[in-house]
């Protein structure tokens, strides 16, 4: 069936495989490329806020950490002013955009 066939309905939920489903379809190829700090790394050493869900079951936390921790050193390596890369997770927020953002 076609993504939103795949995505919603009874019992629909969001799993690993079904992310990874759906960027295999946003932009085939990048999960083979890139993983998050890799793509990261690519946006350096422009300014890069990155803003994350405490409670994002899609985007947990510690991963989005993970990722922001793993990129810091190709900001520092271009020589990119201190504070280009930051991050802010969202306390008590899932996977949502909210007026605070």
């Amino acid at each position: 069936g076609g993504l939103a066939v795949d995505l919603h309905g009874p019992g629909a939920s969001i799993t690993t495989q079904v992310v990874e489903r759906v960027w295999r379809r946003i932009c085939p190829g990048i999960l083979d490329e890139l993983d998050a700090p890799s793509s990261l790394r690519c946006i350096a050493p422009r300014p890069l806020l990155v803003i994350n869900g405490a409670l994002d079951p899609r985007c947990p936390a510690e991963g989005v950490r993970q990722a922001v921790a793993a990129a810091e050193h190709e900001w520092r390596l271009q020589g990119a002013a201190a504070g280009s890369l930051q991050l802010h997770i969202a306390e008590g927020v899932e996977h949502e955009v909210t007026a605070a953002m």
